[in-house]
């Protein structure tokens, strides 16, 4: 029933898909400058807007996922996603449409022209009064950007200024409370300031927003740190992953608990069967360890923050055994019904394992041999290489409640299955 009815909204959308670019391509005039039935006009643009929005960031069906990405600004995430399952990445780039945008060409005609209306008269063309104007514009740009039309970097300026000069709530209201605006916003920003314009109107907002619910107001920021985090690091931009690791960190030392804001766990913005412990300090802990290791493998340039951090590896690789507080939570849903979740290291990089370190700490001094510190991590690679690794990959946990070696021997232990870690494995 609900595929069903699934299948009859999917209609419900595909007609009002080419009624409303055709009813905003005809509508009637009163005269040269102005539209007949102004308010009933406005109602259908803004909805034409938001699904042609929607259209530019899903696809549609009109076009191949990986394209989607790519067309979206978010080329790096979809590498990201799928680098572990290459076959997956084939299906789903094989199956879909072709590599090109989801509009047609009365869609894109239609956006033209609205598009001019709006850098015409901007001030009229979102009732300033409308709550949620500044999404409506936002989407906007989105679709300006992707038509690569001109006038962008003036609609960019001119939506940060909205951004800046309104009051806080607005800015939360619009675009911070939404995943998928909230991304996409932060690849413009990043596109047009880099991480610090994202850092920058992030501070900003927190500041202007001091009256609001502190567990709130905390519980945004750390939601948008993460979301900059998955863009920065999906992007190889690790030295920036550890700055941001580190803002997190700061805040959950001057709230003292271990926690950064409210309790739970968010959901992964690119994975919807991912959750992470982003109000765990352990997890951002974990991430700047990660960033670290990942930026020193990448050749990239550490300071003594980073060689503090590589120091405390092994007492670091053992607080990681905590893993409800640093690893992500994977929901598989079984075809029959129901499904079972486990835990997954953050990034498919388990650091509860020796290896990772020692091969960042061996990378660090094949770069700087002769350094004051070589002796010292020198004897910690060699403890490292010398340790037990029970978490190596290719050592699943086996659960061995249920073997009888009176019946089996000992042959019936090795014929278990490998069970997935999950939270009751580890309590």
């Amino acid at each position: 029933m609900a595929g069903e009815e699934a299948g009859h909204a999917a209609r419900h959308n595909e007609i009002l898909n080419e009624i409303l670019p055709q009813a905003l391509l005809h509508w009637p005039q009163v005269n040269a400058r102005q539209y007949d039935h102004t308010e009933q006009r406005t109602r259908v643009r803004d909805l034409f807007i938001r699904q042609a929005f929607a259209r530019a960031v899903n696809g549609g069906n009109r076009t191949n996922n990986q394209y989607c990405y790519e067309a979206n600004g978010l080329a790096p995430k979809w590498v990201l996603k799928y680098q572990a399952e290459p076959e997956e990445v084939a299906h789903l780039v094989m199956s879909s449409g072709e590599r090109e945008l989801p509009f047609n060409e009365t869609e894109r005609t239609v956006l033209a022209q609205l598009i001019t209306e709006r850098d015409k008269d901007v001030h009229c063309f979102f009732d300033p009064y409308d709550r949620l104007s500044l999404a409506k514009d936002f989407r906007l740009l989105h679709l300006r950007w992707m038509l690569n039309l001109e006038g962008y970097e003036a609609h960019w300026n001119a939506l940060n200024r909205e951004v800046t000069d309104h009051p806080a709530e607005r800015f939360e209201e619009n675009i911070l409370r939404t995943d998928q605006l909230s991304q996409l916003w932060q690849v413009h920003a990043c596109m047009n300031g880099g991480e610090s314009a994202v850092l920058s109107t992030l501070a900003h907002w927190q500041s202007k927003s001091a009256a609001s619910s502190d567990d709130r107001r905390m519980a945004t920021i750390v939601h948008q740190y993460a979301l900059l985090f998955q863009h920065q690091f999906a992007r190889g931009h690790f030295s920036s992953c550890t700055e941001i690791s580190r803002l997190v960190k700061a805040l959950a030392v001057r709230d003292g608990n271990g926690r950064v804001g409210l309790h739970g766990r968010a959901r992964h913005p690119n994975r919807e069967d991912t959750s992470m412990p982003i109000h765990s300090a352990l997890y951002w802990h974990y991430l700047d360890a990660l960033s670290t290791v990942k930026a020193i493998q990448g050749g990239e340039d550490v300071n003594d923050v980073s060689i503090a951090l590589l120091r405390d590896a092994e007492s670091l690789a053992t607080a990681f055994q905590n893993t409800q507080e640093c690893f992500w939570t994977i929901h598989e849903a079984f075809e029959g019904g129901g499904g079972e979740d486990y835990e997954g290291a953050p990034y498919d990089v388990d650091l509860r394992d020796t290896e990772p370190w020692r091969l960042a700490i061996e990378a660090l001094l094949a770069r700087a041999p002769s350094s004051g510190r070589s002796d010292e991590l020198a004897a910690l690679a060699m403890r490292l290489a010398a340790a037990d690794r029970p978490f190596a990959p290719g050592h699943p946990e086996f659960d061995m409640s249920t073997t009888d070696m009176s019946e089996g021997g000992p042959s019936a232990a090795t014929d278990q299955q490998p069970k997935p870690l999950d939270k009751r494995s580890t309590d």
